[in-house]
């Protein structure tokens, strides 16, 4: 994750918080399922406007993090990546408290 900046890391791991909390009462596909790129603001916990939040989706899906449909300015159906989930495992090894640890740190600049 080398090639991404923090805030589309910080995307990725607030994508994965999400998709972690919900498997406890949605099967994996489900749980990995997001509507739009705007449906995720609220999940965020920071002030990124919706064209901003279009545009890092943009970017995560053309390097292969996320998996969507491409609309105009932004993403729609949206899920994590195999490859980001693998990441996201062996990096956080499923341990909620260190990913909200993560999300906490993170200032949007």
């Amino acid at each position: 994750m080398e090639d991404l900046t923090k805030d589309q890391q910080f995307f990725l791991v607030a994508l994965y918080k999400e998709y972690i909390s919900r498997q406890s009462t949605l099967d994996p596909v489900s749980a990995n399922y997001f509507s739009d790129s705007d449906s995720l603001i609220p999940l965020l916990g920071v002030d990124f406007s919706s064209e901003y939040v279009g545009d890092i989706c943009l970017a995560l899906l053309d390097k292969g993090y996320i998996s969507g449909y491409k609309d105009e300015d932004s993403v729609s159906e949206l899920g994590l990546s195999d490859k980001t989930i693998i990441y996201m495992e062996n990096r956080f090894k499923n341990n909620l408290k260190s990913i909200l640890d993560f999300v906490a740190k993170f200032k949007p600049f």
